[in-house]
């Protein structure tokens, strides 16, 4: 006949069972999803650029001006932790508002085809760039930034209508894929034409003075863990009726700004011309 299992036998039977059960539960654990991240300089501080499968998100660090998409949506929130404020508007909207406007690609006609580049592998971790080229065969219709601080060298930055712009070089990368809410939030984002792919570089040919000038490149691709509320608004933000609201005092900047193009509401009438600072805290140079 069978012996009955001493009590002290079966706890440790049982203690080692529960031991291996919790071994494999944690080893079945996931890892943490990765996700992409590009380190950008541009005309307004650095970037970062976060994509994900399902949401995108740039955040402007020195501005604290930040933009999210997710899916199935994909409508944008536009949020500063500054200003404790958001705002919400379709992708179409925001490819017309926001940061960015004074510059816009849809302002270039493009005809040259995409064709093979070379920029520095430690640029952009080893990843295939493509560029196309554009010719401007008519003037821009606003202001935009013709010299640049951090890009050349100088102290200041002048806004002035570029009749001397005669071509824009656009790099980007296929390498990342991308679903079409997180295409088209970046591309509204960045006003950059809708061919497939992440901008990684935007550069001006200049005509009269044979230099290029850089509106944005690219300093670093990286793969990262997602952390887990990347994606999400902060909570308590105050609902805005106006996107440049979200800004705090920069929205006060970019009322100058629209005065001195002329954009009307809701920047206002022309005028009030003079030194605008941005979010680098360069010196910008008299109009």
């Amino acid at each position: 006949m069978k012996q009955p299992c001493p009590v002290p036998l079966l706890a440790s039977v049982c203690a080692l069972s529960l031991a291996a059960l919790s071994a494999g539960a944690a080893e079945a654990v996931p890892k943490k999803t990765k996700i992409w991240r590009l380190y950008q300089d541009t005309v307004q501080g650095p970037v970062n650029l976060y994509i994900a499968p399902d949401a995108v998100r740039v955040e402007i660090l020195q501005s604290q001006f930040n933009v999210i998409a997710r899916a199935p949506g994909w409508k944008s929130i536009v949020f500063s932790p500054t200003s404790r404020s958001k705002y919400l508007l379709s992708l179409d909207d925001l490819s017309t508002k926001g940061e960015n406007t004074g510059f816009n690609l849809n302002d270039f006609r493009f005809i040259n085809a995409r064709n093979s580049t070379g920029l520095p592998p430690t640029t952009l971790a080893k990843m295939p760039v493509e560029r196309v080229k554009a010719k401007v065969n008519f003037e821009l219709k606003s202001n935009i930034l013709t010299t640049f601080g951090s890009f050349m060298g100088s102290s200041e930055g002048t806004m002035a209508k570029p009749k001397n712009v005669r071509g824009v070089q656009y790099f980007y990368t296929r390498a990342i894929k991308l679903n079409p809410g997180s295409q088209k939030l970046i591309t509204s984002f960045y006003k950059t034409p809708t061919f497939e792919g992440v901008p990684v570089g935007l550069l001006l040919d200049m005509a009269e003075t044979r230099q290029q000038y850089m509106i944005f490149r690219t300093l670093k691709i990286e793969s990262i863990p997602r952390p887990e509320k990347l994606f999400q608004e902060p909570a308590g933000l105050k609902l805005v009726d106006n996107i440049y609201k979200v800004m705090g005092d920069r929205y006060r900047i970019l009322e100058d700004m629209g005065r001195d193009m002329g954009l009307g509401d809701p920047f206002g009438e022309k005028g009030n011309r003079g030194k605008i600072p941005d979010s680098t805290h360069r010196k910008q140079g008299k109009q």
